[in-house]
């Protein structure tokens, strides 16, 4: 909880405390990363880098294609199916 106190407490963050905020960011950055969801404007398809079960949000889809599923291919930009 060491992250916790610096941000609302009143004390000065030493460098083994901005340390350990760099690698709590760091961590949640990837994490986010591995989230099997991606977003974007247009068709994944032969775009998007993904494996089967991942999601894809079309923020410009319309009815039928604003959202997408993978469902062949491991690491490969084909497979998406619209749903």
């Amino acid at each position: 909880m060491t992250v916790i106190r610096h941000f609302f407490g009143s004390g000065a963050m030493h460098g083994d405390d901005k340390r350990e905020i760099d690698a709590l960011a760091r961590s949640h950055a990837n994490a986010i990363e591995a989230l099997p969801i991606r977003w974007g404007f247009g068709s994944p398809e032969n775009v998007v880098l993904g494996n089967v079960g991942w999601l894809y949000l079309r923020l410009d889809g319309g009815a039928g294609t604003c959202l997408y599923v993978k469902e062949s291919g491991t690491a490969t930009t084909t497979g998406w199916v619209s749903k």
